[in-house]
């Protein structure tokens, strides 16, 4: 049997396929355009990946170069094409970005507050956070902010990812008016802390009102802070008796700071004018640091200390219901000399010294339960009877400010219910603390008087800007007439 274009094979044997293309046979035949179609196709395959590879690794190196170049410091050399370990690389790329995938998808926040007798430890493991992971965060925390510090009622705002409270992201605590104490987790799995501070604005708030029964509960409706209400009333004590001075139809005046943070919480800040009508006189302050001494206290129009020796009332909001003089012992029944005056209050209520002093007792003291005497200038002593408790570190010998609190009003000893008993010792004798005349603080003269006299032309400047609001707000402030709707 003849085959055309190759030999016959030898008996059973199968024709032999040549595994190469061979052009040379039957040009043109069919078989021959097949052949030249399989090679085309084969030529073009070889080219495309020829040209394609190269691109492809140059575009991985440069990926892994700008990676490279974000986590490495600026001053670092680039990174050649030798130290680079493309699997390594690619597959810390792809745990970051598989890990802050899982971040955003399940993060949450939870906040805890801080309840009584229990520390920031407690708080963790009690909202379901591992011993081992709340130490840890704490242990980092504490660099910033010290963690005994922290009081009942803290808020302790924390980041979690996944379904349990084990996995601890991050926490924030608000240390104090504008800082922020930040615990965060490392892509190790360990905490960093830091401290952060907010940005702050000072203000100046002018408010003023009527006074229908008391100048606390007056300012109070101006939205003053009651801290700063205190201050007010500390301020103006020195010259006026709340307890006998202040009548319906008085009327106050007053500027305090005020700062604000970027996250809108507020802080009131001191007293810098005071003014109280008392119909017939008005009682200006005005405060003012020394520009010699730096001491930062309060002076009337003329440049006279507001501050005396003593000062008359040595507790806030507080009314007098036992005079000085004769009268009858409300617990022995019998007509008794009463060496000192009594300011009725509930327990708890803080007491001040009376003025700059040394402790010389505090100590159970008979009759007088617990009782604190401080000794001042010029031969003067005051004292403070029935305290329920006296503040922290007071002692024979302790040095204290005018304003500081040194105990609280109490019961102790003879008494019938809480109250202060407040004396005043000029030498051996017991006098009025009602009706005595108290040496004045300091006189301004000189530079100090006209730096004073510039200083107080700026806040009457001030107060004659904020005349018309103060007398909008005076206006709203009375009651609507029957009927009448909002």
């Amino acid at each position: 049997m003849h085959i055309k274009g190759g030999t016959a094979p030898a008996g059973n044997q199968h024709p032999r396929l040549d595994p190469w293309l061979d052009l040379t046979r039957l040009p043109f035949a069919a078989s021959w355009w097949m052949r030249v179609g399989v090679l085309l196709v084969l030529l073009s395959f070889t080219a495309y990946v020829a040209v394609l590879t190269p691109a492809a690794t140059r575009l991985s190196y440069e990926s892994l170069r700008q990676v490279n170049a974000v986590q490495r410091p600026a001053d670092t050399a680039p990174l050649s094409s030798s130290d680079i370990d493309f699997a390594a690389q690619l597959s810390h790329l792809k745990k970051e970005t598989r890990a802050n995938l899982r971040v955003r998808r399940h993060a949450r926040t939870l906040d805890i507050i801080l309840s009584d007798n229990e520390t920031l430890s407690d708080a963790l493991i009690r909202s379901g956070f591992s011993a081992r992971i709340s130490y840890a965060a704490l242990a980092r925390l504490n660099d910033v902010y010290d963690v005994r510090k922290a009081r009942p009622g803290l808020q302790i705002r924390t980041q979690i990812f996944g379904t349990t409270n084990g996995a601890l992201q991050a926490l924030d605590i608000k240390t104090g008016y504008a800082t922020h104490a930040v615990v965060t987790r490392t892509s190790t799995g360990g905490f960093t802390a830091q401290l952060n501070t907010l940005e702050t604005q000072d203000n100046q708030r002018v408010v003023a009102g009527a006074i229908p029964d008391s100048l606390y509960l007056a300012a109070e409706r101006t939205n003053m802070p009651p801290s700063t209400i205190l201050s007010l009333i500390r301020a103006l004590s020195f010259r006026v008796d709340f307890q006998r001075e202040i009548r319906a139809g008085d009327s106050f005046r007053a500027i305090y700071g005020e700062s604000e943070a970027a996250d809108g919480t507020t802080q009131a800040g001191d007293i810098t004018y005071a003014e109280l009508d008392l119909g017939d006189r008005v009682e200006r302050l005005y405060q003012f640091k020394h520009p010699k001494t730096k001491r930062i206290d309060y002076y009337d129009a003329s440049g006279e200390s507001m501050r005396r020796l003593l000062m008359r009332t040595p507790i806030d909001g507080a009314r007098l219901t036992s005079g000085f003089g004769k009268r009858r012992h409300p617990v022995l029944g019998y007509v008794k000399s009463h060496k000192g005056v009594d300011f009725g209050a509930p327990t708890g209520t803080p007491i001040y010294a009376a003025g700059d002093g040394v402790i010389e007792r505090a100590n159970r003291y008979g009759s007088y339960g617990n009782y604190v005497r401080i000794a001042h200038a010029r031969g003067y002593k005051t004292a403070y009877a029935h305290l329920s408790r006296f503040a922290k570190n007071m002692k024979p010998g302790r040095r204290v400010r005018q304003g500081q609190v040194i105990g609280y009003v109490g019961a102790t000893g003879r008494v019938t219910g809480a109250h202060l008993h407040y004396e005043v010792h000029q030498g051996a004798k017991k006098v009025n603390p009602m009706r005595l005349d108290l040496p004045t603080g300091e006189v301004l003269s000189g530079a100090a008087l006209a730096a004073f006299q510039d200083h107080m032309k700026r806040i009457d400047t001030q107060l004659e800007s904020e005349a018309p609001r103060q007398e909008a707000s005076l206006e709203s402030s009375v009651a609507p007439a029957a009927g009448t709707s909002f």
